[in-house]
């Protein structure tokens, strides 16, 4: 079997970095560009957040867990300059985050394990989400009246949302899993 020369290498691995460089930037771009249409349009924030998601997603399954910490980690950067980190701070506690813990629990765990450790972890982060936006949210009089049943109701809030979440995300996984297997398939 005949060997590539060096260069032939060297040349196919700077290639394949320069697209997977390419690749994050785009989908940086593209978590950017929907969390800042979410603060434009508010009334399709949360769907808006939810395509910044899949656009994470999308970085996970082709480019690896590491590249999607890195685009979350430039978006939630970009989202400092504009439009600031306090109105993209469900994107920053709890839609990304979720969605790498999920892959990162798939990863070593599996079944009701994996299921489980997901929607912890999920209750978890809606848990700080809502201590952080709960005072500003509730009125007093609501805070003082809900106070014994708050985190109860946070809880329960958390774990529906998280199951929710989880499912659509498997969903959009398939889907984008489907596409990609059938857009890099050789042809005849």
């Amino acid at each position: 079997m005949k060997k590539s020369p060096p260069d032939r290498e060297k040349y196919e691995l700077a290639r394949r970095r320069t697209e997977e460089v390419a690749w994050g930037g785009l989908f940086t771009a593209l978590c950017w560009l929907f969390l800042m249409a979410a603060v434009w349009l508010p009334t399709m924030s949360l769907s808006l957040r939810i395509l910044a998601a899949f656009a994470l997603l999308a970085a996970e399954l082709r480019l690896g867990q590491r590249a999607a910490l890195l685009v979350y980690l430039s978006t939630t950067l970009l989202t400092l300059i504009y439009p600031g980190f306090l109105l993209n701070l469900p994107w920053t506690l709890y839609f990304a985050p979720y969605l790498l813990l999920a892959f990162f629990f798939s990863r070593f765990f599996s079944g009701t394990t994996c299921i489980l450790l997901r929607l912890a972890a999920g209750t978890g982060l809606f848990s700080a989400l809502a201590a952080f936006y709960g005072p500003a949210l509730f009125p007093p009089s609501l805070r003082t009246r809900l106070q014994p049943y708050f985190w109860l109701i946070v809880i329960a809030l958390g774990l529906i949302g998280s199951a929710i979440y989880d499912a659509l995300l498997a969903y959009l996984s398939a889907f984008y899993t489907s596409r990609l297997a059938h857009s890099t398939r050789p042809e005849k």
